[in-house]
């Protein structure tokens, strides 16, 4: 148990041990669905305890948190008689009540965005979506008929932008998931590439990369794709913007020293430092939720072979590999909590090529690496999960 804010929360044990509680409990004879919806399983309480366990498994954070504080307290009234009572409580009850705050918890961590292409060759395809734990993948966007290549998640969690090939080159869109709304950002009216968006922590603004003066270069623009003002100047490639999470930073990845390395600069393009200044590539930076680290991909253990996923802080120093084995493990991105990198590898390539890639996730610090996808997947993009309302995408 916890307090925040002056209420009170119930950890996922207390929950646990309340479920104990009720299966000791004397015998009242209300019954319910289980989780499953297969059989009938006995509750042993009255029937407002059948209504706030099903009220633990609803998308409205408030009320769930209503139900575990109600559940506390009758809890609490029942621990006398548990201790002179039953000491073998149902099992089946109890893995009942474990399996729905399982289910309470892949909820809290929101979707992961995803590409999958229809052939292993491609990095484009249609938009999809699943739970953190791979359950429940679903495209999203092919009745709409919307191939992409690169998405970014609105930092509320509710919009995609995207980049999709629309008149010959690549082109910046918003997808809403609720109403699957369009919205185009820019319009040119040449063969000019317009890409990799990364939102504004604040939603006002994307920062992109586009072709339109020579080398790829990055810039930011208004979200209504107004206003679009160019951060850096070189006769070299600059990459892959990512805002920092305070918003007075943005990652990139520069090929001005000869090789690709993760710059960081301030969002008017002033005072750009080189964080990983090493001889090999370094590319793909994804900050933490706290802004104290940038995950990233480096080939510093072999390019031809080898890309592995390393970690550093902020300013560049105490870079930590993540992962570490003989293929290539790429594209991290953390989740909202700062607990989990998603990330994708062609480790179950077999006879598929290297191109083939499916996604896995990892904890912070490499560990307990499992894999989520058994079909393909590109480019996994974690939800940001706002604890103050609904979840989206559901």
């Amino acid at each position: 148990m916890y307090t925040k804010n002056n209420k009170t929360y119930m950890a996922g044990t207390t929950l646990i041990f309340i479920a104990i509680i009720i299966a000791s409990l004397p015998q009242s004879c209300v019954s319910r669905r289980n989780i499953d919806g297969e059989k009938e399983i006995p509750f042993k309480k009255e029937e407002k305890i059948e209504e706030l366990i099903c009220q633990l498994g609803s998308n409205d954070w408030a009320e769930r948190e209503e139900a575990q504080q109600a559940l506390e307290k009758i809890g609490a009234l029942a621990e006398s008689p548990l201790r002179r009572s039953l000491s073998h409580p149902d099992p089946e009850v109890v893995q009942r009540i474990k399996k729905l705050l399982y289910q309470i918890e892949i909820k809290k961590q929101g979707k992961i965005a995803f590409i999958k292409a229809p052939e292993v060759t491609l990095t484009c395809g249609y938009i999809w979506l699943m739970d953190a734990d791979g359950g429940n993948q679903t495209n999203l966007t092919e009745a709409m008929d919307i191939v992409a290549n690169y998405i970014c998640w609105s930092p509320d969690g509710k919009k995609i932008a995207y980049q999709s090939r629309e008149d010959e080159d690549h082109e910046i869109f918003t997808l809403d998931i609720d109403n699957k709304k369009i919205t185009r950002l820019i319009k040119t009216n040449n063969k000019i590439d317009d890409t990799s968006p990364s939102w504004s922590p604040d939603g006002q603004k994307i920062a992109f990369t586009s072709e339109r003066n020579g080398p790829s270069q990055i810039y930011v623009m208004d979200i209504s794709g107004q206003n679009q003002i160019r951060l850096t100047n070189d006769k070299t490639n600059n990459d892959d913007p990512r805002w920092s999470p305070d918003g007075k930073k943005i990652s990139y990845v520069s090929t001005k020293d000869g090789n690709a390395e993760i710059y960081v600069m301030d969002t008017d393009g002033k005072d750009k430092i080189n964080l990983t200044n090493n001889k090999s590539h370094d590319y793909w930076p994804s900050w933490s939720p706290d802004g104290k680290k940038i995950a990233f991909v480096s080939t510093r253990d072999g390019w031809d072979n080898n890309a592995e996923i390393y970690v550093m802080d902020a300013d560049g120093k105490n870079q930590m590999r993540l992962t570490n084995n003989k293929f290539k493990d790429s594209l991290p991105c953390w989740s909202f909590n700062g607990k989990k990198i998603v990330f994708i590898t062609n480790r179950d390539r077999g006879e598929r090529g290297s191109d083939y890639h499916e996604i896995y996730v990892m904890d912070a610090d490499g560990k307990n690496q499992t894999r989520l996808t058994k079909n393909g997947g590109f480019l996994p993009i974690w939800q940001p999960v706002d604890p103050k309302r609904k979840e989206v995408g559901y």
